[in-house]
């Protein structure tokens, strides 16, 4: 899970998933935004073709209807003999007129032109339109369900309606509007109950919408294209920057504070920064140089010349005396700044056999041997000292849990691997160590007594061995 990677990659996490969010959104936003407009763009073609139709309309039934020659194919409408004004008055509508040249002429009333030009339209334009009406003379007039429903909606106080539609591969948009009767149209239509206002019938006009859709689908991919690969440029930004400013410092940060306590700096670019990193940088600086001061001061009382009786005359190690006496102030001091300590006791394994079988000499000179080496891996400011016989006693400072157990394997591994030498003797020898640290620390006294007890653990348990105390010990 995310929650268990680094603070940069937590960081680049969170920032990318609200850009990512946001970008989605964003092309929702997008394509619901081109909809609109695309809907708004045919709604304005479509009012305008809509105006057009009735300002036509209106100039035929200004005249009360146009009449033109009758010339072969122009036919006179058969349903002018169906219409009146109704009420008991006679029709006034003359179907076809005869000139004094014997010329004819046939009505062409505002319906019937509108008719005759959407079929015009309709075999000559990409667009095609409709009249009709809930009470259509003429069956070519007849609604279907969209204009049915347009039509009982408009006589509601509806103004216009539309929808997208779809016939085959062609997409095509259709808007309706009310036609409302005039009063000269009650000439012909008053015997259908009409009054002035009332809602005659509409006109429906289908669009197609081939070219625009593909335009909005290019549209649509040039925003997706574009908005993406800003997307990844932002994105790769923050990866950079966040590794720069965030990551990169706290990995610099975290190395310097884990050898704590060695002579070293933090580097000047994060000391130079004014935000939190930087204040973390010199806080961890000032740290590392007031520890590396109290070390000098314990290193110089380390050092100090102390009398014959606190030294052990063979290895120059520090004996018992010392140990219960400068050393435990010297353990207690540690608790009390709450420095990290541990505890290691050693005993060489089968010493006794090495006196039996070559001697008091060789076993004090594998006493020597070991004592260098125990010089070699601990540091200048541990306490070194030989407990007892073949037993050592090491009090270090643990900058961390788990200190001392790295320390004795560093011991345990040196002493297995090195080479004694007596005179023309050479052996090998092993060591038992006991290591407390951590939570299984008391005083001085105690603390020896469970560093006792783990070192039996480990000469019971097969010398040669490392075994750190632990509460189920007895």
């Amino acid at each position: 899970m995310w929650l268990y990677g680094s603070v940069g990659k937590k960081l680049g996490f969170l920032i990318s998933s609200v850009l990512i969010a946001i970008f989605v959104l964003t092309a929702f936003w997008f394509d619901d935004f081109a909809h609109r407009n695309l809907e708004k763009l045919m709604l304005q073609q479509a009012r305008v073709l809509y105006q057009q139709l009735v300002i036509t309309r209106s100039w035929n039934a200004a005249f009360g209807g146009v009449y033109v020659r009758k010339t072969p194919g122009v036919v006179t409408n058969k349903y002018l003999d169906k219409v009146g004004p109704g009420h008991g008055m006679p029709g006034t509508v003359i179907p076809e007129i005869t000139d004094k040249q014997g010329h004819v002429y046939t009505l062409k009333n505002p319906a019937l032109m509108t008719r005759e030009l959407s079929e015009l339209t309709a075999n000559n334009a990409d667009f095609r339109f409709h009249m009709t009406s809930l009470k259509a003379i003429n069956p070519g007039n007849i609604p279907d369900d969209f204009e049915k429903r347009s039509l009982q909606q408009f006589e509601t106080g509806l103004k216009e309606t539309s929808e997208f539609g779809r016939d085959n591969e062609k997409h095509y948009f259709r808007f309706m509007a009310p036609l409302y009767v005039e009063h000269s149209c009650l000439a012909c239509h008053g015997f259908q109950g009409y009054k002035v206002g009332d809602v005659r019938g509409g006109i429906c006009l289908t669009l197609p919408m081939n070219t625009e859709l593909e335009l909005l689908n290019t549209s649509r991919l040039q925003f997706l294209a574009g908005a993406g690969i800003l997307l990844v440029l932002v994105l790769t930004a923050i990866i950079l920057g966040s590794r720069y400013l965030v990551t990169r410092p706290l990995h610099l940060l975290q190395q310097f504070a884990s050898s704590m306590g060695q002579p070293q700096q933090v580097s000047e670019a994060l000391l130079a920064r004014s935000d939190e990193v930087g204040l973390l940088a010199k806080e961890l600086n000032d740290a590392n140089a007031t520890l590396l001061a109290q070390r000098d001061t314990i290193l110089q009382g380390t050092q100090q010349p102390f009398p014959d009786n606190n030294t052990d005359e063979l290895t120059g190690l520090y004996n018992r005396h010392y140990l219960f006496s400068e050393g435990a102030r010297l353990y207690e001091r540690w608790r009390r700044d709450g420095v990290g300590i541990a505890v290691l006791l050693i005993d060489i394994d089968h010493f006794k056999l090495v006196n039996d079988k070559f001697g008091h000499l060789v076993g004090d000179d594998v006493l020597v041997a070991v004592t260098q080496i125990l010089k070699t891996q601990c540091r200048p400011y541990d306490l070194v000292a030989r407990y007892g016989g073949e037993e050592f006693l090491v009090l270090l400072e643990a900058s961390s849990y788990g200190s001392g157990n790295s320390s004795a394997q560093r011991i345990l591994q040196s002493i297995s691997e090195h080479v004694f030498q007596s005179g023309v003797i050479e052996l090998r020898i092993t060591v038992s160590i006991g290591v407390v640290e951590g939570s299984s620390l008391g005083d001085l006294d105690s603390t020896l007594c469970k560093a006792d007890e783990a070192l039996t653990r480990a000469k019971e348990s097969g010398r040669n061995r490392i075994v750190a105390h632990s509460d189920d010990m007895s």
